[in-house]
């Protein structure tokens, strides 16, 4: 709302939904799920993060398979979410806490692609890309989880039952039979 001050019209400098902000914001939300796309799928070999951390600890394969496409699959839509947010949130976990304002979207999409170009440079195999890839689906699900309005939350975790019931009978019968 503009107001009257010393015979000048003053508006407020940071309007809550401007939408040139809010579509560059989405696109490049866009774009950047391509980018973690291609280089969680042609760099890394797949997103594998608990057989990442912990290669010789049994059933890593096993988390892997359940909670590694649920991660993957909540990252993207996170991101989108993140992009999306017009509201300041303030995120605390423990003593520890920062407000997010989505003027703040440009710096974490600036480290995300210094991220992902890490990625790229280090290669398939090595740990250091593997590190930056679970950093970055870290992030984007501390900060989307808190963005994320609680009615899309109950959906995501609607989905996330759903596949882990799929994926259960898929491992079920895909394993060996007993004669």
């Amino acid at each position: 709302m503009a107001r009257i001050v010393n015979g000048r019209i003053n508006r407020p400098t940071s309007p809550v939904w401007d939408t040139s902000d809010y579509l560059a914001r989405r696109l490049a939300a866009v774009f950047l799920v391509l980018l973690l796309y291609n280089s969680v799928w042609t760099t890394t070999l797949g997103f594998h993060p608990f057989s990442w951390i912990l290669p010789s600890a049994p059933g890593a394969y096993f988390l892997d398979a359940f909670l590694g496409p649920i991660i993957v699959f909540g990252g993207f839509v996170f991101q989108w979410t993140i992009a999306s947010s017009s509201m300041a949130v303030t995120i605390i976990y423990g003593d520890a806490g920062f407000m997010y304002r989505r003027q703040d979207y440009w710096h974490f999409l600036g480290a995300e692609l210094g991220g992902i170009a890490l990625v790229w440079m280090a290669g398939e195999q090595a740990p250091v890309a593997r590190l930056v890839v679970v950093l970055i689906f870290a992030g984007l699900w501390t900060i989307g989880w808190q963005v994320t309005p609680e009615g899309f939350k109950s959906e995501l975790k609607e989905l996330a039952k759903g596949f882990l019931i799929i994926e259960l009978f898929h491992q079920a019968r895909s394993m060996p039979r007993r004669r």
